[in-house]
């Protein structure tokens, strides 16, 4: 801290720790990461979603939307739309896949260090690649 912008009665303060210390600035990384928190937050969240949905509760009225198993869900989506089991399990594979990711972003957020902040915003193609392979 620059003794110059604060007055001699501040730094005194501080050195006895009466004062709480001034904000730090935040770095381009940690607001990177708070964005890429939202991106990978919002893909974890629908891809459990779609699970639970499809896969544990079985939404008969949901089911039938998607349409698994037709030419166009399979042309459109891949072999990830055959069947509702393989959506449901594809879903799944995705948010058990972000969840450290998640967690690393939630990390760079709460410890805003530098090596966890590049860490974290480099896993965001990562995760772009993850939703691109499953379709979601």
């Amino acid at each position: 801290m620059n003794s110059d912008l604060y007055p001699r009665w501040h730094n005194e303060l501080l050195a006895k720790k009466q004062l709480p210390a001034p904000p730090k600035a935040q770095s381009g990384l940690h607001v990177l990461a708070i964005i890429g928190l939202l991106y990978v937050g919002f893909v974890f969240t629908i891809s459990l979603w779609e699970w639970l949905t499809i896969g544990v509760i079985k939404d008969k009225a949901k089911i039938q939307d998607y349409h698994f198993g037709t030419e166009v869900m399979m042309s459109e989506g891949g072999q990830h739309y055959a069947s509702a089991e393989v959506y449901a399990q594809s879903t799944f594979e995705t948010a058990i896949i972000t969840l450290p990711i998640l967690l690393l972003f939630i990390l760079a957020i709460k410890k805003p260090i530098r090596m966890h902040q590049v860490l974290a915003v480099g896993s965001i193609p990562a995760v772009m690649l993850i939703v691109r392979l499953f379709n979601l």
